[in-house]
């Protein structure tokens, strides 16, 4: 029995053989497969890093926030419960804490 290094994961060797002469490999199907799951990884890698530098999850329950505050403010409004300079100030204390949404 080969070394654990040596043997093949899923589908074992008759896979791998099968690869190799199925797509006309010049070399072994296992070092196509080892390039393909590097490639997933760094794809991994820069995708969770680019979602974290841009700070979406903090980004989306800001706006969850201020979604729900404005709805309160709208009822409010509508059954002349809130002071209207009031609601005016809190409409635009969530236009400060959505600033980061473009419009665009």
């Amino acid at each position: 029995m080969p070394p654990h290094s040596q043997r093949p994961a899923l589908g074992g060797k008759p896979v791998a053989d099968w690869l190799t002469v199925t797509f006309g490999l010049s070399s072994p199907a296992w070092r196509l497969l080892c390039a393909v799951a590097m490639i997933c990884s760094l794809t991994t890698t820069i995708t969770t890093q680019l979602v974290k530098s841009h700070n979406v999850d903090e980004h989306v329950s800001r706006a969850q926030s201020a979604g729900a505050r404005l709805e309160i403010l709208e009822i409010g409004l509508s059954s002349r419960e809130f002071d209207y300079a009031a609601v005016v100030e809190e409409c635009r204390q969530c236009a400060r804490d959505t600033a980061f949404i473009d419009g665009s």
